[in-house]
């Protein structure tokens, strides 16, 4: 009777310690641009969950019962600032953080500004995992500096070409080198006069971007009827930040051969 008793202990006290070395910290973000960052630096040590799709404007987004309740349920929330409704649930949220810039987390020097803020903060959440998310993040870091200095000296022989875009792609475009001489809103807010000022623009760009979450039907038919090029870039992260990158490099360069 008394070894079966100890063997129960043994297998209670093996039950918890295995519970706790697997039990994973919940994760929430708002959009992928910054579920991409959390996902690189905490491989599988954390469930990671995404509340806006990727290819929807966050401005049209609206929440679903199993979103609000994957938020309250988040060891962790981390949102942007310009999300409105986050107001609403900020009492109702174990840990939540807003991140610091406001700037296109595309431009590199801003989505590794944002991942230090990330590392901290689970750093903070999971101490026990430091040394694991610190190697992950170095590991990120040093990728996206190796892809910057790769893309910018490829992209220095089209410093200053003119192009027009969507006022959501206007930093990445600058960033790269070209000079973006107009920029126009999402399209159920493009007027009369961006249509006249693109049209008196003809023959002085080398295309024109739209930015994939604000809708880009009217302007790809107007660069159609004025036959210059048309590219759509995406402003938020699809299945990881390099790869996106790429994909939108990818893009522009195409229209540029």
């Amino acid at each position: 009777m008394k070894k079966i008793k100890f063997i129960i202990l043994i297998l209670i006290f093996l039950t918890q310690f295995i519970n706790s070395e697997t039990k994973k910290i919940k994760v929430v973000s708002t959009t992928t641009n910054i579920s991409a960052i959390v996902k690189e630096i905490v491989k599988n040590k954390a469930e990671v969950i995404n509340i806006i799709p990727y290819s929807t404007c966050p401005g049209h987004f609206d929440l679903s019962i199993k979103d609000l309740k994957n938020i309250f349920d988040a060891d962790l929330f981390i949102y942007h600032g310009w999300e409105i409704w986050v107001k609403k649930i900020l009492d109702k949220t174990k840990k939540i953080y807003k991140i610091s810039v406001d700037k296109n987390l595309m431009l590199p020097e801003t989505n590794l500004t944002v991942g230090k803020e990330i590392f901290k903060l689970l750093c903070e959440l999971q101490p026990e995992n430091k040394e694991y998310f610190e190697k992950n993040y170095e590991e990120y870091e040093n990728k996206v500096n190796e892809y910057v200095r790769e893309i910018k000296q490829k992209f220095v022989k089209y410093k200053g070409y003119k192009v027009i875009s969507s006022e959501h792609q206007k930093e990445f475009l600058n960033w790269l080198g070209f000079e973006v001489i107009y920029s126009y809103p999402r399209q159920e807010e493009v007027s009369l006069k961006d249509f006249k000022n693109i049209f008196s623009m003809y023959g002085k760009i080398i295309f024109v971007a739209d930015n994939l979450q604000s809708g880009y039907k009217i302007t790809k038919q107007l660069a159609k009827d004025l036959r210059i090029k048309h590219i759509v870039l995406t402003n938020f992260v699809k299945d990881n930040y390099i790869n996106t990158f790429k994909e939108n490099i990818y893009k522009i360069e195409k229209v540029l051969k």
